[in-house]
């Protein structure tokens, strides 16, 4: 027997301690580490780069940077990064009735949720890490009008994103009452 076989350690992949190095899929099974490179353990022990393993750290096998991978499709592009905005209705907005608010959320992280100026929407609608919504947001009439009708918008908005109903939780923000009688 050669003495670089003598030198194989094996072992068994456990999920997400290894991925091909070729394909980027994860790989389970039993494997071989020669001269510090891993490999899928095959009939012949080859080291044909086919085989070949490239070992996860442990900060890459957190459940968010998972949700991140299916998000992105395991593509690592550098993301926009969301601007928080606050908006300030002006009496045009009044005129109207109502403003568009756009809220996003990302999806490996749905605790955070960020409002979002209107005009930098287009960066995000088609980035697989948010969730992205537009709400209209009623700013007259009744107070039981203004509520019911954001109420309303929330609930529409709360399928694409969950737990919008607690970011926008005052119904009655930016709103002028009116009286009807």
């Amino acid at each position: 027997m050669s003495r670089w076989k003598s030198n194989i350690k094996y072992g068994y992949a456990q999920p997400g301690e290894f991925i091909n190095t070729e394909t980027t899929k994860e790989y389970i099974g039993p494997y071989f580490i020669l001269r510090g490179q891993a490999y899928e353990s095959n009939a012949d022990v080859s080291t044909r780069p086919e085989y070949r393993l490239t070992f996860v750290p442990a900060g890459l096998n957190s459940p968010i940077v998972k949700a991140y991978n299916r998000a992105t499709g395991n593509t690592y592009e550098i993301a926009a990064s969301p601007q928080t905005f606050f908006p300030i209705p002006n009496e045009r907005d009044y005129q109207n009735t109502y403003i568009n608010r756009v809220i996003i959320q990302k999806r490996n992280e749905p605790h955070l949720i960020y409002e979002i100026d209107p005009a930098s929407a287009s960066d995000f609608n088609n980035n697989p890490l948010y969730n992205i919504v537009r709400v209209p947001w009623q700013l007259i009439g009744t107070e039981s009008q203004i509520k019911q009708t954001n109420r309303a918008a929330l609930a529409a908005a709360s399928r694409t994103l969950p737990g919008i109903e607690n970011f926008l939780s005052d119904l009655l923000e930016f709103g002028r009452l009116q009286n009807f009688s």
